[in-house]
């Protein structure tokens, strides 16, 4: 046996033991666009990944790598930490490069949702886990489902540091196109809304509510507009109201809507047992529609 033969025998055993040593850590979730989910001790809304450790037996981490780009896997090195069995490690890509293991850690680099992948290389080179770049939306983790086994999907509930959710979805629909820009027109016009997904269904509300399957039969609700505000007042009757989120099958007609009766405008805003800033006659209105694409299996479109 040569000592060329000899060295790569003992690399190629070195990284399948670093392989073995590493059974069950996985990256179980990642966030690219994190706006509102959570924070790290500066108080920022950094992206993250995290990892878990399904396994048996505790990892030390240290030498491992972590990287956003495939021609430099130890772009960000792990410092001495070990993950016990059944723990979660968040690992902020903040570009703050903090290594600190009795701290949170923090990568020298940022990740960018739909742009960079996620690489986790052991010490000894070899590949634990690699997550292509995905396109995701704020607020939405790309994660395995189930949890730490399974392939990845999209979360709408996002579980930093914990097992993932038990409502995953294969796919992030785009928003509808509209035929027309919002502003100010002179003439009435028919509005098309439209999706290239096969398989989707458009669902819209014209009385600014949330578009919700949901509520397809609409929702009733009821208001006052006189209310006691001193003793021996009596409080004006019950009125009603509702909203209502509407299937789309044919073009919106978007029209001069001044004319019809108030709907909002006619209710009252503060406890007053005389509100006198309801209007009696028509005012001006515009038309808000909201619109979202919803698909089965697949988290619907802003």
């Amino acid at each position: 046996m040569n000592k060329l033969t000899y060295v790569y025998i003992v690399l190629f055993f070195s990284a399948l033991f670093q392989v073995i040593s590493a059974q069950g850590l996985v990256i179980n979730e990642i966030l690219a666009s994190n706006i509102t989910t959570n924070t790290d001790e500066d108080g920022s809304n950094e992206d993250w990944v995290e990892l878990h450790n399904s396994g048996t037996t505790a990892i030390n981490l240290s030498g491992y790598g972590l990287t956003d780009d495939s021609l430099l896997l130890y772009k960000w090195i792990f410092p001495n930490i070990s993950m016990a069995p059944g723990t979660y490690l968040l690992i902020w890509c903040s570009n703050k490069n903090r290594v600190n293991p009795a701290a949170p850690l923090h990568t020298n680099f940022k990740i960018s949702s739909g742009t960079d992948a996620v690489i986790l290389t052991s010490a000894g080179g070899a590949n634990i886990a690699t997550v292509p770049a995905v396109p995701g939306a704020s607020d939405v983790s790309f994660g395995r489902f189930p949890n730490a086994t399974g392939p990845f999907m999209y979360f709408s509930a996002v579980t930093p540091n914990a097992a993932n959710g038990t409502i995953a979805y294969s796919s992030i629909l785009n928003p509808p196109t509209f035929s027309n820009t919002g502003g100010f027109y002179t003439t009435a016009f028919s509005l098309t809304l439209s999706t290239t997904t096969p398989g989707a269904t458009i669902i819209y509300t014209v009385d600014g509510s949330e578009p919700k399957s949901t509520n397809i039969s609409g929702t009733t609700y009821t208001y006052r507009n006189i209310y006691a505000e001193l003793a021996g007042q009596t409080p004006g009757p019950f009125l009603q109201n509702s909203y209502q989120t509407l299937n789309y099958t044919a073009p919106v007609s978007i029209i001069n809507r001044t004319p019809l009766p108030n709907k909002l405008a006619a209710m009252t805003s503060t406890y007053d047992f005389d509100p006198d800033y309801i209007p009696t006659g028509p005012i001006f209105k515009g038309t808000v529609v909201k619109a979202k694409v919803i698909k089965p299996g697949a988290l619907e479109s802003k």
